[in-house]
């Protein structure tokens, strides 16, 4: 859905209203059949406008609601994790707490147009402005542009989109004072715009303990995740006629592993001698499914891609991706195409590193102008690095900051270009979803590093495609076909034209120079030549966008984008010779080679999985012999344990006995002590009894002596 959603502190009256609603008509690059949306708050502050083709998908999914005139509207899909249906834009709740999947944005507002717009990880792009106490936002930046009359090029973007070719990470867009929303912002919706921001946007702290835990349970979960949106497509009849096209490539084999039960056919773009139509039949005769290869128009028959740049422009909004050509189809399309993404193949670093040496890498990567003037190749680079700055110094994990930086620039545009399909047909892209985004993001860093995410998922659906060969990998691009037969895919075939056409393209760059003569240095544009252009694809990227600046300064009006540039040359109709039989024959021979190549690696590897296997029961032996041993281990400790504490025991009684003595031998000396000390007493009154004794007897004895005395006189 493209839309806008503009906001005023004064009422909008319907002079306002027709034309905000003028404006986006002739901006929306929806121009076949459609479907209108509108609504408008109580207050009338408010307004909404919307359109989608007119596609059999928006009869059967709900996308829009105004119930109670409250808003609520889906672009894009949207499904509970716990549910195998969509949900739809009549059930839709901000208040519930439960896990969102699918590629999407919805919006959710009140009828006084209190609300918030919540977003996938890696979602459509929007845009916004501010104007005073109004603001919009709105999926198409020529819209904000006309409502608010903010049409001064941004001329420091053109120059970082041609030499940097969407390496750029900032906020910024083709006009000045419009700004791209960055994925992972919070966004809500009042008598202001409140962006916030939030960096580590793909962390999820269950999945990374999950995976720490258990890396099985981790991919099995995925996996539920990932049939579970599957069964919500064929809940809706969204896979009654899919299209998907099949390449040597990880991406599109995962995807053909998941829906082939599906899919009735699958096509692979090329000549039948291309690798990729060769790997491309391989995997559809194991899923039992048709192949084609659609037939390709050689470059001198197709259009003058200068001729439809304008429309290019239009289209991508100057968002372009170096390798597509966007442009407006006329008629819908019933079919849903079923693509593929590169956002989850990008490594992470292997070394933990401190936020400036991930600086220093970014700038480094980014320090190579040649091209652009020095007035604005520096604030280019330090623009963008301060930028990636507020992403850097908030990661949970600082090694897996390359994921997020990914999105946050090539992410850009391919969004973009994905997002130009659904103007005439719907969309599905499962790669992009939040389940596989964030399952992709959340396990290690070797997990990221070697796809597991990939051959995890197709491991669960259909094993038997992780043994064909991958395009590029194992297979060699073929040199004997002329450069218009490559796969264009493969060979960029913007290159092709230039190269073919470089004489007329070079003097158009040259007579208009004076549009661009402050962002592109004329040293680079004199000293361009055939020979450099020919075997530098990248450079011919870069000389692509700046016959892109060169258009978009010609045409100052966006309305007049949608008209085919008028040039001074046209693209000669040559004769071409078809030799497809004899580079046929020529590209089997040399691709045999490689098969027979393959089928001997396979051969060793077969006589190595042997050993594996051996090596295998071997292992499972031991661990046997571990478990066992560990039991034994389990039960030894167990009586250590129990022996521990019988030691214990033995040893507070030994303590206690040892005190016991020590009492008993105190108590023994003091016994001796008290004995000698009775000892001593008794013999003193030993001692004293007998002077008593002598004493008293002396005493008593006198009067007898004296008695006795007197007899013995008498």
């Amino acid at each position: 859905m493209q839309f806008v959603l503009y906001h005023s502190n004064e009422s909008i009256n319907d002079d306002k209203k027709d034309k905000i609603k003028e404006i986006f008509d002739n901006t929306t690059s929806i121009i076949c059949e459609h479907v209108e949306y509108e609504w408008m708050a109580d207050d009338k502050k408010t307004l909404f406008i919307g359109r989608n083709p007119d596609i059999i998908t928006y009869k059967k999914y709900n996308v829009f609601d105004d119930k109670d005139n409250s808003l609520s509207f889906i672009h894009g899909w949207v499904k509970k994790v716990s549910e195998d249906k969509l949900l739809e834009a009549d059930k839709l709740e901000l208040n519930d707490d439960e896990e969102l999947d699918g590629l999407f944005l919805y919006g959710k507002l009140d009828s006084q147009a209190k609300g918030s717009i919540i977003r996938s990880l890696e979602c459509p792009p929007l845009y916004y402005a501010r104007k005073d106490s109004e603001y919009c936002i709105s999926s198409r930046i020529f819209t904000i542009s006309k409502i608010f009359n903010y049409e001064r090029i941004n001329k420091k973007h053109v120059a970082s989109h041609i030499e940097l070719q969407n390496m750029a990470v900032t906020d910024e867009t083709i006009y000045e004072n419009i700004y791209f929303i960055p994925f992972g912002t919070e966004i809500n919706l009042s008598d202001k715009l409140e962006l916030n921001f939030r960096p580590d946007f793909l962390y999820d702290e269950r999945l990374t303990k999950l995976y720490e835990k258990n890396p099985k349970e981790y991919w099995d979960e995925c996996y539920e995740r990932i049939k579970s949106q599957v069964k919500a497509f064929v809940d809706k009849g969204l896979t009654e006629h899919l299209s998907i096209g099949i390449t040597g490539g990880m991406d599109s084999r995962l995807l053909l592993s998941l829906y082939h039960e599906h899919v009735k056919e699958a096509f692979t773009s090329g000549p039948v001698y291309s690798p990729e139509v060769l790997i491309g039949k391989m995997i559809c005769d194991t899923l039992n499914i048709e192949h084609k290869t659609p037939s390709l128009k050689q470059t001198a028959q197709s259009e003058n891609l200068l001729r439809r740049m304008s429309i290019h422009i239009f289209d991508r909004e100057f968002e372009m991706s170096p390798w597509d050509l966007g442009r407006i189809f006329p008629n819908p399309m019933d079919g849903i195409r079923l693509d593929g993404h590169e956002y989850l193949k990008q490594d992470a670093f292997v070394k933990d590193l401190t936020v400036e040496e991930v600086l220093k890498k970014s700038r480094d990567e980014i320090t190579h102008n040649n091209i652009i003037t020095s007035e604005y190749s520096y604030k280019i680079i330090e623009d963008d690095i301060e930028f990636e700055r507020k992403y850097v110094e908030n990661m949970n994990d600082i090694r897996k900051y390359p994921k997020i930086k990914k999105i946050l620039n090539r992410g850009r545009w391919f969004s973009a270009a994905h997002e130009t399909e659904f103007n005439h047909r719907f969309n599905l892209l499962p790669l992009a979803s939040d389940t596989l985004v964030k399952y992709n993001y959340n396990g290690s860093i070797h997990s990221i590093n070697n796809l597991d995410c990939h051959v995890e998922l197709i491991k669960r659906s259909n094993p038997e495609l992780l043994e064909i060969p991958l395009f590029n990998n194992q297979f060699t691009q073929n040199p004997i076909p002329s450069i218009d037969n490559k796969v264009p895919g493969k060979l960029n075939y913007k290159n092709v034209y230039l190269v073919k056409y470089y004489e007329h393209i070079h003097k158009y760059i040259k007579e208009n120079y004076y549009l661009i003569k402050d962002i592109v240095q004329e040293s680079f544009i004199d000293e361009l030549t055939l020979e450099n252009l020919d075997s530098n694809v990248r450079l011919s990227q870069k000389v692509y966008n700046i016959l892109e600046a060169i258009v978009l300064f010609k045409i100052h009006d966006a309305y007049n984008f949608k008209d085919e540039l008028e040039v001074h040359f046209d693209v000669e109709k040559e004769d071409t010779v078809d030799t497809t039989n004899e580079d046929t024959i020529k590209a089997f021979i040399e691709y045999n080679k490689d098969i027979v190549k393959l089928k001997q690696e396979k051969n060793n590897k077969n006589k190595d999985m042997e050993n594996i296997n051996q090596l295998s029961k071997n292992m499972e032996d031991k661990e046997k012999l571990i478990e066992i041993l560990y039991n034994n281990k389990y039960e030894l400790e167990e009586k250590n344990e129990e022996l521990y504490e019988v030691i214990k025991d033995k040893n507070r009684q030994i303590r206690d006995l040892d005190k016991f003595n020590k009492d008993k031998a105190e108590l023994i000396s003091k016994l001796k002590e008290n004995n000698r000390i009775l000892k001593e007493k008794y013999q003193q009154l030993e001692d004293e009894k007998k002077i008593m004794v002598n004493s008293t007897s002396w005493k008593i004895t006198k009067p007898i002596r004296t008695m006795s005395q007197k007899v013995k006189k008498e």
